[in-house]
């Protein structure tokens, strides 16, 4: 399976660029969320694991400022690997571990979060969880090993690669606010998550009615990717 270039990036970028409308980036965002979760994987040594939930942050102060983006100088980068810092930049661990595609610029911090991936039939649900994953298939010992061996490359460069897909899923990629933001600052209700109604994946019934009023999905296909069916009140 032949390595990814930078052209999801890039494209992504590009959208960006064009647009000047701060209610767009949802679809945005969207677009570039289901293009990665239906046509790309992440590769590490001989594991591969889908993408299963995402959430997308960027904060360019002049169109979307985003203030839930870290704004780490490494999510000015474009198509590189980022672990969460704390304020003093020194690497989160314990549950508090995140991993982020970046797709910034020197004006603006971009980062994907990866919420959940999937190996075979085995969902990692939550991003601690998903890094702690990574690092056993990096065959390293600790989060300090992980990043050392992941980070300062662009992704096509690192160890921990995102490839092609052999053949796009044919999965509806559901969408809805981010996880955990509880106050009350602008952005804080966009539809900037993007997941599959699978495994542990959280709030799933939400993001299912969003699917259904706002999305025109029906009652029926929604039903068979829960497994149930859901009621609309």
């Amino acid at each position: 399976m032949e390595n990814s270039n930078n052209s999801w990036c890039i494209d992504l970028q590009k959208s960006i660029k064009k647009n000047n409308n701060t209610d767009e980036f949802e679809n945005i965002f969207w677009e570039a969320g289901k293009d990665l979760m239906c046509n790309y994987q992440i590769q590490m040594n001989e594991d591969l694991y889908d993408f299963v939930e995402i959430e997308f942050y960027y904060n360019d102060k002049d169109i979307h400022n985003d203030e839930y983006t870290h704004g780490n100088e490494r999510q000015k980068k474009c198509f590189d690997w980022y672990i969460h810092r704390t304020n003093n930049n020194g690497i989160r661990n314990g549950r508090r571990k995140g991993l982020d595609i970046t797709f910034g610029n020197e004006n603006a911090y971009g980062g994907v979060l990866i919420r959940a991936i999937k190996n075979q039939n085995n969902i990692c649900a939550g991003p601690s969880l998903t890094v702690d994953r990574l690092i056993k298939s990096a065959k390293t010992d600790n989060i300090e090993e992980f990043t050392e061996k992941i980070e300062g490359a662009q992704i096509e460069n690192s160890s921990l690669k995102i490839v092609k897909r052999e053949s796009q899923l044919d999965k509806y990629v559901y969408r809805g606010p981010r996880i955990g933001l509880y106050d009350c600052k602008q952005f804080a209700n966009s539809l900037y998550r993007f997941a599959f109604l699978e495994g542990k994946i959280k709030d799933k019934e939400k993001l299912a009615k969003i699917a259904i009023c706002k999305d025109n999905r029906s009652k029926k296909d929604v039903s068979r990717d829960l497994g149930y069916n859901i009621k609309i009140l």
